[in-house]
């Protein structure tokens, strides 16, 4: 497994173990089995690993139509704005 897909797998482990509670992105990392150090390689925050698995969910129902990719585009985008993601950055999350 990779560390991007060790990383997604983590934090939906995380998830789940803490119910609606949010995990703290050390507790991601932890659960990944990878530093923060790494994870920040992969990943700029918790935002961005929730917008991955976000868009993976989704897809995975979807067979990823282009419908699916831009409804999601649409509601996630602002989101990563509002959290302090650059344009660019926001728009390569997505």
């Amino acid at each position: 497994m990779d560390r991007r897909t060790a990383i997604l797998d983590g934090a939906l482990r995380a998830l789940g173990a803490r119910g609606a509670a949010s995990p703290s992105i050390n507790r991601i990392a932890e659960v990944a089995g990878v530093s923060i150090g790494s994870l920040y390689q992969y990943f700029p925050g918790k935002q961005a690993i929730v917008t991955a698995l976000v868009c993976a969910f989704f897809t995975s129902f979807t067979g990823a139509s282009g419908v699916t990719i831009l409804a999601l585009g649409g509601l996630l985008y602002p989101i990563l704005l509002s959290a302090g993601y650059g344009e660019r950055p926001a728009l390569g999350l997505l």
